[in-house]
């Protein structure tokens, strides 16, 4: 493994060997490698919300009018990344199918739009 020579304050060194211990890690080496490979990943995480993908957003409800007028509210908030949906009557509730394409994190957002309203399931797949 290749050796990596890093400089600190005395204040930073000694804070970062209060919490190794505390999380109890056996050496400062151990700790490093843990912390890099979580800003690695925070990273990849935040990259990954960038990259523009491709859902299928079902919604299941009863029908009500004041549903409506919020899924409606919901659609023009997210108009950039809803490319089209249909709609199916299913008993005594409805299913609204959304293709959605767009940052992972305008999609999550719109799911999570849905998630709020009261008696309201949703489910998404990424293709």
């Amino acid at each position: 493994m290749p050796m990596v020579s890093l400089q600190l304050s005395d204040d930073i060194l000694n804070k970062f060997d209060e919490v190794q211990r505390k999380s109890g890690y056996l050496s400062r080496s151990e700790a490093l490698r843990d912390a890099i490979l979580k800003f690695i990943g925070e990273h990849e995480r935040r990259q990954d919300s960038l990259e523009i993908k491709r859902a299928i957003i079902s919604v299941i409800y009863s029908p009500d009018p004041s549903k409506s007028e919020e899924f409606a509210t919901i659609e023009h908030r997210f108009e950039d990344i809803v490319k089209s949906f249909s709609e199916y009557m299913l008993d005594e509730q409805t299913l609204r199918i959304y293709v959605i394409i767009g940052e992972h994190s305008r999609i999550y957002d719109f799911t999570q739009s849905f998630n709020k309203i009261k008696d309201t399931l949703t489910a998404s797949t990424f293709i």
